[in-house]
C-alpha cells in the first residue's frame, strides 16, 4: 500500500486489510512523503499491529515508482495491491488467492469493484459489461489486483517504456505473460476522488504523442478529459468538462467532441440527476449480465 496524503481515509483502508478472512500476510506500507499527518498515524498503526511493516521515504515518488518500490519491498511469493483510500471486503484476499493458486498459468487476479464517493456512500455500480466485452484497457481498478512475484519480476515490474499509465500497462503485460482472471463479484469499494494525477499525466502524454494525427490527438484528449470529469462526477462534485474543452481549444465538429459536449451540458446543469440516470442504466445492464453470468465466478481478461 503506497500512501501519500491519505489521512482522511487511511484508518478505514488499513482496517479493511487487517480484517481479512485470510490473515497470514504482511502489510507493507510505503509512506511516500506525506505531509497531512498520514505518516504519524501510520507509525501509531504499525506500533499496534505486528503485521504492518512501515517504510518511509521523503518523496513524493510518482505513481509508478511508488508502486514498484513497495511491491519489491514485499517478501512473500504473492503480492496484493491496495490503495490507501479504498476499502477491501473481508473475503477479498481469500477469494483472490484461492483463484490465483488454482492453476500454474494464472499470474494475476482482480475483482469487480463498487464505486464510493469521498464520504463512503455507494455510487457507481460495478461495471460488469467492461468485464465481459474485453478491450485494450484493463476493466478493473489497480487496487484490486493480486499477482505472483515470479510474474511481476518476469514483466519488469511497474515499468512502462511507452510512457503511458503504469498501472494499466502493468496489468496488460501480465496478461500477455499468463492468464489474468477477474472475479465478477465486487470485493472492493473503489473511492472516487475529484483529482487524478494519473489522468493529468495521460493528458500531457496524449497532447504530445508522436506519430498521431491532429484528429487522433483530439479524440484521445477528449476521452481522457471525459474519464477525469466522470471521476469527478462519481466523487460527488460538479464536472467541468465544458470548461476544459474550451480552455484546451478542443471544440470542433467531431463526433467525440459533440458527445463530450452533450455529456458536459448534462453534468454541469444537473450532476445529481445525471448520476441517478447513469446508475440506473448500469444497474439494468448488470441485471442482464448477471443472468448471463449465472454460475460464472470469474472471467478471463485478454487485451485486444
Amino acid at each position: 500500500m503506497p500512501v501519500h496524503n491519505c489521512a482522511a481515509h487511511l484508518d478505514e483502508s488499513v482496517a479493511s486489510i487487517l480484517g481479512q478472512t485470510l490473515s497470514d500476510f504482511e502489510l507493507v506500507i510505503l509512506d511516500n512523503g506525506s505531509t497531512d499527518g498520514s505518516r504519524e498515524r501510520l507509525r501509531e498503526l504499525a506500533r499496534a499491529e505486528a503485521r504492518i511493516r512501515l517504510v518511509e521515504v521523503d518523496g513524493p515518488l510518482g505513481v509508478g515508482a511508488s508502486s514498484d518500490a513497495v511491491a519489491r519491498m514485499a517478501r512473500a511469493r504473492l503480492i496484493a495491491r491496495m490503495d490507501a483510500d479504498d476499502v477491501a471486503l473481508p473475503e477479498r484476499l481469500e477469494r483472490q488467492v484461492a483463484l490465483l493458486l488454482s492453476a500454474p498459468d494464472v499470474v494475476l487476479v482482480g475483482c469487480a469493484a463498487l464505486g464510493i464517493d469521498a464520504q463512503g456512500r455507494p455510487g457507481r455500480p460495478a461495471d460488469l459489461r467492461a468485464l465481459v466485452r474485453g478491450g485494450s484497457r484493463p476493466p478493473i481498478p489497480h487496487s484490486s489486483v493480486v499477482f505472483t512475484r515470479e510474474a511481476f519480476e518476469a514483466v519488469g515490474g511497474y515499468v512502462d517504456e511507452d510512457g503511458g499509465p503504469v498501472d494499466s500497462a502493468f496489468i496488460t503485460r501480465m496478461a500477455r505473460h499468463g492468464r489474468v482472471l477477474v472475479l465478477t463479484e465486487p470485493l472492493l469499494h473503489y473511492r472516487f476522488v475529484a483529482a487524478s494525477a494519473t489522468a493529468a499525466d495521460e493528458l500531457d502524454d496524449a497532447s504530445g504523442a508522436a506519430g498521431w494525427s491532429a484528429g487522433e490527438r483530439v479524440d484521445e484528449a477528449v476521452r481522457l478529459l471525459y474519464l477525469r470529469e466522470a471521476h469527478r462526477l462519481w466523487a460527488g462534485d460538479r464536472p467541468r468538462l465544458l470548461e476544459e474543452l474550451v480552455a484546451r481549444r478542443l471544440l470542433r465538429p467531431r463526433g467525440s467532441v459533440l458527445r463530450a459536449v452533450a455529456w458536459g451540458l448534462a453534468a454541469q446543469a444537473q450532476p445529481r440527476a445525471l448520476r441517478l440516470v447513469l446508475r440506473t442504466l448500469k444497474r439494468a445492464h448488470n441485471a442482464v449480465l448477471r443472468r448471463r453470468l449465472t454460475g460464472v465466478a470469474w472471467v478471463r481478461w485478454t487485451p485486444t
